[in-house]
């Protein structure tokens, strides 16, 4: 799992022949321990910065990116609506986010007082003048719960 979370950002480095940087905040001080031994191993270290940080406290002092990958983190600022309009800030011209989170299929029964049902976050991203341009729907080997990556720019 830690290592899906870091394997596309370095083969997007490795892959380009521009510089590119990545800048990870987590939460999680073993993910910052996988990512930095990742990068190293994959030769992108100096490329990359890892944090263990907390997003909601740190956002003040982030620059503008082209990319913003929130994965698995939840609505960390109340819901998709304040979180988008937040991030957008930090968003460059063309950017993009990606949100790798889970939803509640509309039709389900069931209430979650985190997870948000399908149909509520896409509102939000409309509501935060954002559209959605891809989204893909994955099943774990592991387990049969679906993950998102919903993609979108402003």
């Amino acid at each position: 799992m830690i290592w899906d979370a870091v394997k596309d950002p370095f083969q997007l480095i490795l892959q380009r022949n521009s510089v590119v940087s990545v800048t990870e905040l987590s939460g999680i001080t073993d993910f910052v321990k996988e990512a930095k031994h990742k990068a190293k191993e994959f030769g992108v270290d100096k490329f990359c910065q890892f944090e263990f940080a907390d997003v909601r406290t740190k956002i003040s002092t982030l620059n503008s990116y082209d990319i913003i990958v929130l994965g698995s983190i939840g609505p960390v600022f109340g819901d998709y609506f304040t979180m988008l309009t937040i991030l957008e800030k930090h968003l460059l011209p063309n950017g993009i986010i990606i949100i790798d989170d889970g939803y509640i299929e509309d039709s389900a029964s069931f209430f979650h007082s985190v997870v948000q049902k399908k149909s509520d976050i896409l509102k939000q991203i409309s509501q935060a003048g954002m559209h959605l341009i891809d989204e893909t729907i994955s099943q774990s080997e592991k387990n049969s719960k679906k993950q998102i990556e919903f993609i979108f720019q402003n």
